[in-house]
C-alpha cells in the first residue's frame, strides 16, 4: 500500500521514530549503507510488535516499509533521519 498523503506520512514517521528503541537506532545507524538505496530507506518491522503499539526491527516475516526522500545521497538521508529522531 503507498501512502501519499503527506500528514499521515509524517505523523507515522515520527510515530516510528519515537517508538524505536535505542539498541534498533543505534544499529540502524552502524548499518545504514544497507538499510539506504538510491534515495530510499528500506525497514522491515515486526508485525506482532507492530500490532501492539511499538516498533522493532527485524529480518522474520516483517512489514516492510519503504521511506522515499528527495534527496539521494546516503549522508543526505543520514542527515535527515538524525533530524528526525530515527537514529541515536
Amino acid at each position: 500500500t503507498r501512502i501519499k498523503d503527506k500528514e499521515i506520512i509524517q505523523a507515522f514517521v515520527e510515530n516510528l521514530s519515537a517508538n524505536l528503541s535505542i539498541l534498533d537506532k543505534q544499529n540502524l545507524l552502524e548499518k545504514i549503507s544497507q538499510y539506504v538505496e538510491k534515495g530510499s530507506l528500506y525497514l522491515r518491522v515486526d508485525k506482532q510488535a507492530a500490532f501492539k503499539g511499538s516498533f522493532k526491527l527485524c529480518k522474520a516475516d516483517p512489514i516492510r516499509v519503504r521511506i522515499r526522500f528527495r534527496k539521494s545521497k546516503l549522508e543526505d538521508v543520514v542527515q535527515i533521519c538524525r533530524e528526525i529522531g530515527m537514529l541515536q
